[in-house]
């Protein structure tokens, strides 16, 4: 797909041109705080600087400026949400919104230095080339999205992000994309794009920058956005910079922090699950976090990479790499786990007489039993609400040279319970010849899921496969039409 591209050089101009037709009007609240910790302060277009507080307003001109430690959520007039990481410089540049999509609603942020995280309202659903995030090298466009803007100045004093001076975009949900006049790079999800400065061809990075799995893992501060804020307690900020993304199994283990956490509610009275799968060199094969068992988790050395949430489904994901212990014995296999907030009650799988397939749109990168990372090519789901049945579940993956795939078919009640539905397929490369050729042998496996959401809007899923003592896993989210 080619994207229609505009040199920055014309698009700041046209922003400008904007904000001069809108002068005369009176500047209202583009957003709000929603909660604050740490040095926080809002400088005014006059220059006037102010505290940041909880509740208070933030309008068109204002920029945010954000200490270390500290961190700042701002729930913006169209709906997004925006959270400000430590040691950033952050300013409304534009922000018009009527409260319809009629193309005068548009927002233009300035990112000086720092991190943000972004989940775009309604400005930039429809007319998305209303939305722009720039930097002083590039500007960030987005087509409906969650991600994360980051510059690094060439001269970084900036502790919480260490790599190389330029502008970052790291896109969970949706597309983004980077442009420069040196070119431009769209941005799938669970990939990141860099910029090194505005002469530069912006490019896919190999792999995601440590600062981005620090922020996921708590060291620099990822909200958990599928929550909501206000029932959080603020005095929990006090002691860590950051509100850590809460990860729990369906029986109360916290799988986000370093020690357990309170144990939750059974899963038929919070309505809540967590699912797990983990693949080790002990296990043979992959291991999946069962329902009745009460596992001990704890983090240990390991951090938390690959890590997401989708507000709209109530869900967030994670990958623990090695280091963790379970049940006190540490394990050499990642440990996956996906959370759902709100599941698909019975009664309301039934009220749905339809076909439907869901489709991917996040999960972790698979790993092996050794925890080399590979990559997720294929994921689907048909379902059939009438006869309650799964008839379809496919998937396909590759990692160290091997290529797996499977699939699977059962009703729900195998796929949402511990036993979950049986998956056959192959594995090319797991076995090899005597010349060192890669065979393809019998792989097995299984994958356990749950319905989110009142219409079963989403599905999570973790899976699981072996062959020959070797294994793979993952977790996944999946939506449908």
């Amino acid at each position: 797909m080619k994207l229609q591209r505009s040199n920055m050089r014309f698009l700041l101009p046209l922003f400008a041109g904007a904000t001069l037709v809108f002068s005369n009007f009176a500047v209202a609240a583009a957003g709000k705080f929603q909660f604050v910790n740490g040095d926080v302060r809002v400088k005014s277009k006059s220059g006037d600087v102010r505290t940041a507080v909880k509740g208070g307003e933030v309008s068109e001109g204002d920029m945010i400026v954000s200490g270390m430690p500290a961190l700042a959520q701002l729930k913006m007039d169209d709906g997004g949400t925006i959270v400000v990481r430590p040691n950033t410089k952050f300013t409304i540049a534009t922000y018009r919104f009527n409260g319809e999509e009629d193309g005068s609603e548009r927002a233009t942020y300035k990112l000086d230095q720092g991190s943000v995280r972004a989940i775009t309202g309604q400005i930039g659903k429809t007319n998305k080339q209303n939305y722009l995030i720039q930097t002083p090298t590039a500007s960030i466009g987005v087509r409906g999205t969650d991600h994360e803007p980051a510059y690094i100045p060439k001269k970084n004093e900036i502790e919480n992000l260490t790599g190389k001076p330029g502008t970052y975009d790291k896109v969970n949900v949706g597309e983004t994309y980077i442009e420069t006049q040196g070119g431009v790079v769209v941005i799938k999800p669970n990939s990141v794009g860099y910029a090194e400065d505005e002469f530069a061809v912006p490019t896919i990075l190999p792999a995601i920058p440590n600062f981005y799995n620090q922020f996921a893992a708590g060291a620099g501060s990822t909200v958990a956005l599928g929550q909501n804020p206000g029932a959080v307690s603020e005095n929990s900020f006090a002691a860590v910079p950051n509100v850590p993304l809460l990860v729990h199994t369906d029986v109360g283990t916290n799988l986000s922090g370093a020690n357990l956490g309170a144990a939750l509610p059974s899963v038929e009275a919070s309505n809540t699950a967590t699912l797990g799968a983990y693949t080790s060199v002990e296990t043979g094969g992959f291991t999946q976090i069962e329902q009745s068992r009460n596992l001990a988790f704890k983090s240990n050395s390991a951090t938390l990479a690959d890590s997401g949430s989708n507000a709209a489904l109530g869900v967030n994901w994670g990958r623990w790499g090695d280091g963790y212990a379970i049940d006190g014995k540490k394990t050499a296999g990642n440990l996956h786990v996906v959370n759902a907030t709100r599941l698909t009650s019975s009664n309301e799988l039934l009220a749905l007489p339809i076909t439907a397939t869901y489709s991917l749109v996040n999960a972790t990168r698979p790993t092996d039993e050794l925890g080399r990372v590979g990559e997720l090519t294929k994921l689907s789901a048909a379902v059939n609400f009438s006869t309650q049945k799964i008839t379809d579940y496919t998937i396909s993956a590759n990692n160290s040279g091997r290529s797996w795939d499977a699939q699977g078919a059962g009703t729900f009640n195998e796929f949402l319970n511990k036993d979950g539905l049986k998956l056959n397929g192959f594995c090319t490369g797991c076995q090899t010849d005597a010349a060192g050729g890669a065979i393809t042998s019998t792989a097995n496996g299984f994958a356990k899921g749950a319905f989110t959401g009142s219409q079963a809007q989403g599905l999570i899923s973790t899976y699981g496969l072996q062959a020959n003592e070797k294994g793979i896993s993952g977790a996944a989210v999946l939506t449908r039409p």
